[in-house]
């Protein structure tokens, strides 16, 4: 009904338990949660009109047998769903496109994990400031032990990676920062490991260690960094496996930075010029395993504040 009250409009007509609706961004469709099949599996439907009679359902998300998936949560630009599930045994979190498809299980744990919330797109929470396009490149890389150390560098003139989508959405977030934004560091929790290997792209190794660039990485961006701010952006990659992480610039230029085999605290790059980096984070082990949470931390910091803000977070 509308938001003042007035008339009421049915969405489903069915003999089925129907819970939790979820607004999209644009107002244009509702995902719930319903049992007409015995157990709860997701839905979505449009929310202008009742749907078909005899079901009450337009388009069927998820499908599975003998568990609960409900608490759908769309992302605030409305590319990806959020939802809990127990089909492990136990309520875990998942990711998923609206129509379903590229399905990612977030948490593993014996916890129960529930009701996903985004991060809404405001200064203090999933973005600072606003995006644009631009041109620029990455500039300084990679760090195995102190600020500045370089583990290898991609070669910036690599062609278009083959798999790899930058003109998809991000996976695990997007950030829109400019001067002054907060907090600081500003932190975006991810997921490495995926199903296209990088290691065409090569490696211009620039420490002798030979590390090239290497891994398994997902087809869309990990993540995305909208950078507008006057001054470089430092970013750092908190890890606690193996990663290799892989960057397009606003300019089409390449770069990846792998720690191979071995663990380190972090890597790190810096964004020289403002505009919008696509973001990638593979598992250079090709384990066929349960992905690897990553946190990628942007910060404005500099001089002792950032030493600080490094010796705290990658020693």
């Amino acid at each position: 009904m509308p938001i003042y009250g007035g008339a009421l409009t049915q969405v489903t007509n069915n003999l089925a338990d129907d819970r939790y609706p979820a607004w999209s961004p644009d107002g244009t469709r509702l995902a719930f949660s319903s049992d007409i099949d015995g157990d709860f599996d997701l839905y979505a439907t449009s929310a202008a009109t009742e749907t078909t009679a005899s079901t009450g359902l337009s388009t069927r998300l998820t499908d599975t047998y003998a568990a609960d998936d409900w608490a759908a949560a769309w992302s605030p630009d409305g590319t990806r769903i959020a939802f809990s599930s127990d089909r492990d045994g136990d309520n875990e979190l998942y990711l998923m496109n609206p129509d379903g498809t590229g399905l990612v299980q977030l948490t593993f744990n014996s916890a129960s994990d529930e009701l996903p919330v985004w991060r809404p797109r405001t200064a203090s929470g999933y973005a600072s400031g606003t995006g644009s396009t631009g041109t620029g490149s990455t500039g300084s890389t990679g760090s195995t032990g102190s600020p500045g150390d370089s583990v290898g560098l991609g070669d910036s003139s690599a062609p278009p990676a083959t798999g790899l989508r930058w003109d998809l959405a991000p996976l695990y977030g997007e950030m829109y920062l400019g001067d002054g934004f907060g907090p600081d560091p500003f932190v975006l929790p991810g997921f490495s490991g995926g199903d296209v290997d990088v290691a065409f792209l090569g490696g211009l190794v620039t420490d002798g260690t030979g590390v090239m660039c290497q891994g398994l990485a997902t087809a869309q961006p990990s993540m995305r960094v909208n950078w507008t701010g006057t001054a470089p952006l430092q970013l750092l990659l908190q890890l606690d496996a193996p990663a290799t992480l892989v960057v397009r610039a606003p300019d089409g230029a390449w770069s990846c930075l792998s720690t191979g085999a071995t663990t380190v605290p972090c890597l790190t790059t810096l964004l020289v010029q403002p505009g919008e980096y696509s973001l990638w984070l593979a598992d250079p082990t090709y384990a066929a395993s349960a992905p690897q949470p990553v946190n990628l931390l942007a910060t404005s910091k500099t001089g002792a504040d950032y030493n600080a803000l490094y010796n705290q977070t990658c020693q």
